[in-house]
């Protein structure tokens, strides 16, 4: 049997594990991982939008619940459980809001609080078309 800290074990890639001793990991041999698991991905899997992340659909059910009896200018306060993540939070709250037609200004609350106000959605400004798309126009050259 080679020794494990022989040169050719060291530069080996998982490839190479897989082509010439036909397994992925050195934890089936020396029983120690060398090599990370290798799990090969189609397209699909990192496709966004319609039919990417459909084994993946967020449950906002009590977000949505949270907004659905508010107003314009009117919001709430939430009170953040030990394991909550505040950016999480914030995050889901906010394409609830947003479902609605609201947009979110975040206020400042106590630590392990969230203060929230619901307003008018910012509508994201179009960019201007140029000439030509992509390119940006030379500088005028200084009058001397």
């Amino acid at each position: 049997m080679m020794d494990m800290h022989d040169e050719e074990f060291a530069i080996l890639t998982q490839h190479d594990l897989m082509m010439k001793y036909g397994f992925m990991s050195w934890t089936t041999v020396f029983g120690r991982n060398y090599v990370a698991q290798f799990q090969k991905l189609p397209k699909e899997a990192f496709q966004r939008g319609r039919g990417g992340n459909k084994g993946r659909k967020l449950d906002l059910a009590p977000y949505m619940a949270m907004v659905e009896g508010l107003d314009l200018m009117e919001g709430g306060i939430l009170t953040l459980d030990a394991e909550d993540q505040q950016r999480t939070t914030k995050r889901r709250l906010t394409i609830a809001a947003h479902s609605r037609g609201f947009g979110v200004k975040w206020r400042t609350a106590a630590e392990g609080q969230l203060r929230f106000q619901l307003v008018e959605m910012k509508e994201k400004p179009k960019p201007e078309a140029s000439a030509t798309p992509g390119k940006r126009g030379r500088k005028a050259k200084a009058a001397v």
